[in-house]
């Protein structure tokens, strides 16, 4: 017994159990077996809503492991630099294939990447390195949307730790104030605690009047002179 649907029908078996054919925008039929006609019903629906709004997945694509598509990926990818290449097999052997390789590429959701990228996290793993793991996934994830073995990309939406700031070095009050005497007072000797040899005004060795320490040699450390020519 067979209840006809647009591209499609719902059989019921010998088994009892209902089973839902379509043919798909592939040309290929599909079918699942279900134990009660409503659920083959509701499958066969899906299948046909799918289809019109153009979000349709192919089941058998879904099925097949991530390891598959990682080689898909790969194997079809030819604009990437021979470095850039190297690097991104690396981190796809080392961190991301141990832990998807033999899973069906369908029944990696983004629950999953979240859950994969916070133990990354969790072992250490520096920033930079995490943003790398979660381009790579990305990228075999969406060589498997292209071939309408996902709706969407389950990487999308997944958000990283931030990278830490560098931390930011201050003047102390004494080290502003001999600045300032510096400039405005070359040849100014100061007083108190400290004070350096006659002739020369001593600066904090994190400060250099150009923006940078004095290289060694350059012939500013003898003549005290640490911005351009004339500046002090």
């Amino acid at each position: 017994m067979a209840h006809r649907r647009v591209s499609g029908a719902v059989d019921l078996l010998p088994s009892g159990r209902w089973r839902g054919r379509f043919r798909g925008p592939d040309g290929h039929r599909h079918n699942a077996v279900f134990r009660t006609k409503a659920d083959a019903d509701a499958w066969l629906a899906s299948q046909q809503v799918d289809t019109s709004r153009g979000s349709w997945i192919d089941p058998r694509e879904g099925r097949r492991t991530f390891g598959y598509w990682a080689n898909t990926w790969l194997a079809t990818t030819v604009h990437l630099k021979p470095k850039t290449r190297v690097s991104y097999e690396s981190v796809l052997r080392a961190h991301i294939l141990p832990a998807f390789a033999g899973r069906q590429i369908a029944r990696i959701d983004q629950p999953a990447v979240k859950a994969f990228l916070a133990e990354i996290v969790a072992s250490g793993a520096a920033p930079g390195t995490v943003r790398s793991i979660r381009q790579v996934l990305r990228l075999v994830m969406e060589t498997a949307v292209g071939a309408k073995a996902l709706a969407s990309n389950p990487c999308d939406g997944v958000k990283l730790p931030r990278s830490a700031k560098a931390e930011m070095h201050f003047l102390t009050e004494d080290e502003v104030e001999n600045l300032a005497t510096a400039i405005t007072y070359p040849e100014k000797r100061p007083s108190g605690h400290g004070a350096a040899p006659s002739g020369r005004t001593e600066l904090p060795e994190s400060v250099c009047l150009s923006g940078s320490l004095p290289s060694p040699g350059c012939g500013r450390e003898s003549s005290g002179r640490c911005g351009p020519a004339g500046s002090i």
